[in-house]
């Protein structure tokens, strides 16, 4: 298991290493007369991060910095854990039966669980979970052995999402059965998952929401970046099986934002508002301090012509209920009940013996699967990818998340 922590770092610069209902039409031309409304008030400045997190700040060298973070180890761990589970259909999961014998429901009830890749928490043995805080650490050691603020802007994106991400799995499979990331207590001090400081940069502490709140938030001005930061949980935004990469950061977190975007949990639609996720609560002041027009902008940005149509923004926005259960296949409870899987219920060839709960959760997904067959949704892609050249440095500053 050795191999597979360590985090390989190509230095190619010199120095670059430190030593220490509506028709679509009539819809959308609303939703755009209802967004020409301008402020009439001067918007406030974007939050600045607090003096202690300035050395994050980025400093992209001058000349172009070929230093590169090898994240492909991640990625295997990633495409180990991550179960795909499809875009949205927009429909509410229903209400599943109760356990034969009991009226209890075990595992997921949530409408929104068939939503959102889920982490396969309950097959990570003990070897896998000490690989997990091993790469961890290496990607600790990383961010002290390289100038993480001299980098492309990209590669230093992709260092804070693929952190932040390695630290918020490693720590809830640690604990894991459990129910909700956010009640975890963690640390030395035993503090909320958020807020413990779980890593340490430059001789500075930081906690999960210092990643999100002071480093990333502050320093970038795109949106998007809000979808690489997987929460654990229900609510929040997707996982993919794949690492965040200088080369791929960009389609990545576009392909998460849409996913999100066009997702219950993301938005929907009453009678009298536009219920939108928490997260965008968080998110406000950095990215959408003319509220509400900014965040119906955004939305409108990544979402499908159909799913826009279902939408009337000329209503208020409110803040949805946040999902706060983990993002697993059965609702984090403890093994009582399991019972076999196999290549029929998963597509897989292998069998897994796992919570009766969880094999509940892949048969919906199964069924929601062919449905997304039946209405052409559900599409293979091929991508040719050409002999690989380092872009011109014009090319690489027009492709950097702003």
């Amino acid at each position: 298991m050795k191999r597979l922590i360590y985090t390989t770092i190509l230095c190619a610069a010199v120095g670059a290493c430190a030593t220490s209902g509506p028709s679509s039409d009539t819809a959308v031309s609303r939703q755009s007369a209802a967004l020409e409304q301008t402020p009439t008030a001067e918007l406030p400045p974007k939050p600045e991060a607090a003096a202690t997190y300035l050395v994050f700040k980025p400093a992209p060298a001058v000349k172009r910095n070929r230093v590169t973070i090898d994240y492909a180890i991640w990625g295997e761990m990633l495409r180990a854990m991550v179960i795909y589970m499809g875009p949205s259909e927009r429909t509410r999961a229903s209400r599943p039966e109760p356990m034969v014998g009991t009226r209890l429901i075990q595992g997921h009830d949530s409408a929104f669980r068939l939503e959102g890749n889920k982490i396969f928490f309950s097959g990570l043995d003990d070897e896998l979970k000490s690989a997990l805080t091993e790469y961890k650490i290496d990607l600790e050691r990383v961010g002290n052995q390289v100038d993480i603020t001299r980098l492309n802007r990209n590669e230093q994106l992709a260092y804070w999402l693929n952190l932040y991400n390695a630290i918020t799995i490693e720590q809830i499979a640690i604990k894991y059965p459990m129910q909700n990331p956010s009640t975890l207590k963690v640390g030395p001090g035993k503090e909320p998952l958020d807020v413990a400081k779980l890593v340490t940069i430059k001789g500075v502490p930081l906690s999960l929401n210092d990643i999100r709140t002071q480093i990333v938030y502050p320093n970038w001005s795109d949106a998007k970046v809000i979808y690489g930061f997987f929460r654990g949980d229900l609510g929040g935004p997707t996982i993919q099986s794949s690492a965040f990469t200088r080369e791929n950061i960009t389609s990545q977190l576009d392909r998460n934002a849409r996913e999100y975007v066009n997702s219950l949990r993301g938005a929907y639609k009453t009678r009298n508002a536009v219920k939108v996720s928490r997260i965008y609560e968080e998110a406000r002041p950095f990215f959408f301090a003319n509220w509400p027009a900014d965040i119906k902008n955004h939305l409108i940005r990544f979402m499908d012509l159909e799913v826009q149509v279902e939408f009337d923004f000329t209503l208020p926005i409110e803040f949805q209920i946040y999902e706060t259960r983990v993002a697993d296949l059965s609702g984090g409870e403890p093994f009582s009940a399991k019972s076999n899987i196999t290549s029929s219920d998963i597509g897989s060839a292998a069998a897994y013996n796992l919570p009766a709960s969880a094999l509940r959760m892949m048969r919906e997904l199964s069924t929601k699967v062919e449905n997304l067959k039946e209405q052409g949704k559900l599409r293979g892609r091929v991508i040719i990818v050409d002999e690989i050249t380092l872009p011109s440095r014009e090319e690489e500053d027009r492709d950097q998340v702003k």
